[in-house]
């Protein structure tokens, strides 16, 4: 899902440069830290990444930006759960959905595998499978793929 949105907010990035309207500097920011975030991450560097990818997620929350702030919230779950934070990645992924409900959105599935692994690491395994069972039924075949490994 980020990914996908990565290229998107490129492909915003380059038309409104074409229209000659520079980014303002909050979204300069927020493509720094997002962008540094996800280096850390690549290099293994994962109390780094989270520190990154919360500053943007701060910035996203500035600029009230649902889909920043969804994909952010599941970049800096992940990079919580590779600093075996579980704990901190389980609070990251609740915000996030709830912010979501709240807004009438719905939690994508990347997300809510997020949530599952922090669940799971958190010793709340009837609730990591429960969860993962839903991400199943999504559509999602890399979500589901992922959920399969808490599903018995």
């Amino acid at each position: 899902m980020k990914w996908a949105c990565s290229s998107l907010l490129v492909l915003i990035g380059a038309c409104s440069s074409a229209e000659n309207n520079p980014p303002s500097p909050e979204d300069q920011t927020l493509a720094r830290h997002e962008e540094a975030g996800r280096l850390a991450y690549s290099l293994d560097r994962p109390a780094e990444a989270v520190t990154q990818y919360q500053a943007a997620l701060k910035q996203a929350e500035a600029r009230d930006d649902l889909t920043e702030i969804s994909n952010l919230s599941f970049n800096l779950a992940v990079a919580q759960l590779r600093a075996n934070r579980p704990e901190d990645a389980l609070a990251t992924t609740a915000r996030a959905r709830a912010e979501l409900i709240r807004r009438r959105g719905k939690p994508f599935p990347a997300l809510l595998l997020a949530e599952a692994t922090a669940l799971y690491r958190t010793g709340a395994g009837t609730q990591a499978d429960q969860l993962a069972g839903e991400v199943e039924q999504e559509g999602d075949s890399d979500a589901a793929a992922g959920a399969s490994f808490f599903v018995a």
